[in-house]
């Protein structure tokens, strides 16, 4: 694997453009965000926390000068180097191991590091045989080429019956997956399953109502507390930064958020999140939560995510503006999918990072695929090309369309005597979402992946409207011209599907994350080779 690039993700520009509030509001976010990085560890496999234990040791007893370790001799300047590579991988992804595959550290080094520090010499039987291991080598479900810490025992995964009963069951008693993680059990001959809840609460309970499978007597049991001391972490964080928010929403926002970290239910999170959707454009803008399930081979569970981001106030101008223009370009997109409830009862919010976008400037992935009379143009214009596919791929593919839903009183949000036509038949729509359906339980492993279906697809599909090219200030007069900025558009779709196989398990005959799926279909719906 190649040594990784390391690019600078600049913030100080905009930090300083806050007013002194502001500011202790994004420090003490940042800190609540930084508290979760454990959590995130945990997820990925049961030995990265001690692994950045072993990193962080050596880095405070060198103080951060790397070039004490070789001059006081417990490693070779190559080897210190080879480290720092690891190092960089794992602290970039959180976590040793990664969608597309693993960089392990070389065998002969790891001794003599851990010579420099005593607690680093501690953690070192620990970590040294997950660090050098080549198998498992990636993330996925768990077995002999994959690793993941959502699915817990033994075969945890190996009943697709069983999965589904669970699936129910927690349907039937309310809990959301999405900060759960699932552990067969083997030492028990009364609960087959335990679910484990991220939550500050420690409690146990035993899901009433539904067997596991039909004759079995051993039940499933909720278990509350995972991740509760990480959790517990964020009281003190959130507490300051309530102290500066900049408005009652964002103050009863965090309330809610404490709640929901408290007690584990997402409907309570839920609710923060309304909230925190109706808080239009804040200078500090926050992300925080169990939200994304691209890891879990179910896509259903989540890994936690911290971000706290601050307005830039250039790029948010160019973005209202396309977004003023929505209107326009909505009646083009024929594909009808639904998106989760808080999108469709009060609305959404899309971010862009400008500086990590802007690290994309100069890593032209996949070049090597492309053609030699097309390199040039591919790392001249990917930018280009790449912030309008991201920012379409946001504002109007995750933004557009609506569930068809019945409420349980027997109500709908469209006339059912009437209802809207089938864009595929020109048909009367036969199907809407009954009363308790999600998503994620309808779609179930395909959810995730049919959302960036959809979004990556409404991104390169709106990509040669001129109109839109012309909101970021590409024309034909431009040093980027319109046709270099779509063309490149489809080299990325190629570039991009071919990536994907990265994620092929050979085990499952899968490619095992929702994003590589998209683009092995997108090269399907635009051919370019």
């Amino acid at each position: 694997m190649a040594a990784p690039q390391i690019y600078r993700l600049s913030a100080a520009a905009a930090f300083h453009g806050l007013d002194r509030r502001q500011q202790l509001s994004a420090h003490h976010m940042a800190k609540v965000a930084w508290s979760g990085t454990r959590i995130i560890l945990r997820q990925v496999s049961p030995e990265a926390n001690d692994i950045f234990d072993f990193i962080m040791a050596l880095y405070r007893d060198c103080d951060g000068v790397w070039e004490q370790i070789t001059e006081r001799g417990s490693a070779q300047a190559h080897e210190l180097e080879s480290f720092l590579d690891y190092a960089a991988m794992f602290l970039s992804n959180v976590g040793n191991y990664f969608v597309s595959g693993v960089r392990r550290v070389p065998k002969e080094c790891l001794d003599r590091l851990a010579s420099f520090s005593p607690y680093a010499g501690e953690l070192l039987p620990t970590v040294k045989a997950p660090m050098l291991a080549k198998i498992p080598s990636s993330l996925g479900p768990p077995g002999p080429l994959t690793q993941l810490t959502y699915y817990l025992g033994d075969d945890v995964l190996a009943s697709s019956d069983d999965i589904a009963a669970i699936s129910n069951c927690m349907e039937e008693a309310g809990i959301l997956s999405e900060n759960t993680r699932l552990r067969k059990n083997q030492d028990t001959d009364e609960f087959a399953y335990d679910i484990l809840q991220a939550s500050t609460v420690e409690a146990r309970y035993s899901l009433q109502g539904t067997e596991l499978l039909p004759g079995l007597s051993r039940r499933i049991r909720l278990i509350r507390g995972d991740h509760g001391n990480e959790l517990r972490q964020t009281y003190a964080c959130f507490k300051q930064a309530k102290r500066f928010a900049s408005n009652q929403a964002q103050q009863n926002m965090l309330e809610t958020l404490i709640a929901s970290f408290e007690s584990g239910k997402l409907q309570t999170y839920k609710e923060a999140q309304e909230i925190w959707v109706k808080d239009k454009a804040p200078p500090v803008e926050t992300v925080l939560g169990f939200i994304e399930p691209y890891k879990d081979p179910l896509d259903v569970r989540a890994e936690f995510e911290g971000i706290v981001g601050i307005l830039d106030p250039a790029e948010t101008k160019i973005l209202a503006r396309l977004a003023s223009k929505v209107d326009a370009f909505v009646y083009k997109i024929t594909l009808g999918f639904g998106y989760n409830d808080i999108r469709q009862k009060v609305g959404y919010k899309n971010i862009i990072f400008s500086n990590r976008m802007v690290a994309e400037r100069v890593r032209a992935r996949g070049l090597h695929m492309v053609d030699e009379t097309d390199q040039d143009a591919f790392k001249n214009h990917r930018f280009h090309s790449y912030y309008i596919w991201v920012v379409l791929h946001e504002i109007l593919g995750h933004g557009t369309d609506r569930f068809l839903t019945e409420e349980p009183a027997g109500t709908f949000n469209f006339d059912p005597d009437n209802p809207p036509l089938n864009p595929l038949t020109q048909q009367p729509v036969s199907c809407w979402y009954r009363p308790g359906q999600t998503w994620t339980g309808v779609f179930q492993d395909l959810s995730t992946t049919v959302d960036e279906c959809r979004a990556e697809l409404v991104g390169a599909y709106l990509m040669d409207e001129p109109e839109i090219l012309k909101v970021f200030g590409y024309a034909a007069n431009s040093e980027a011209k319109l046709e270099d900025v779509i063309y490149n558009m489809y080299l990325q779709l190629g570039v991009d599907g071919l990536r994907g196989l990265e994620n092929y398990d050979p085990v499952t005959k899968k490619l095992e994350q929702a994003h590589s799926r998209v683009s092995g279909f997108a090269i399907a719906v635009f051919p370019i080779f």
